[in-house]
């Protein structure tokens, strides 16, 4: 999603749980954080479902690395593959290849 949100929380030192919600769009993270401090950079499985009703493209599922930078901006880069396709999966990738693998980069703020 262009524009969201999402709220974490450690259930343990080290693990946390994510969800958040976007544009059109909703997801789902298992952390494990590299310092025990939310706070910290972690690696990330994450699951992202991409539409709703109508508008559903895909739902892809993967790791990623998050990555903290400074005290408010953060940063996720990584990989998933598609395990469900939507009404309009086969419009948005009319005349195109459907790949095997999406790659996931993000930016953003936390507080």
């Amino acid at each position: 999603s262009l524009v969201g949100f999402d709220f974490e929380q450690l259930i343990t030192e080290n693990v946390g749980i994510s969800v958040g919600a976007g544009f059109l769009a909703y997801g789902v993270s298992i952390h494990y954080h590299i310092k025990p401090s939310i706070t910290s950079s972690s690696l990330a499985i994450n699951y992202m479902h991409q539409g709703i009703g109508g508008s559903y493209v895909q739902s892809i599922v993967g790791p990623s690395y998050v990555i903290r930078i400074s005290k408010q901006f953060s940063g996720q880069i990584g990989m998933g593959g598609i395990v469900d396709k939507g009404p309009q999966f086969k419009e948005v990738y009319e005349n195109k290849t459907e790949p095997n693998v999406l790659f996931i980069l993000s930016l953003g703020m936390y507080f």
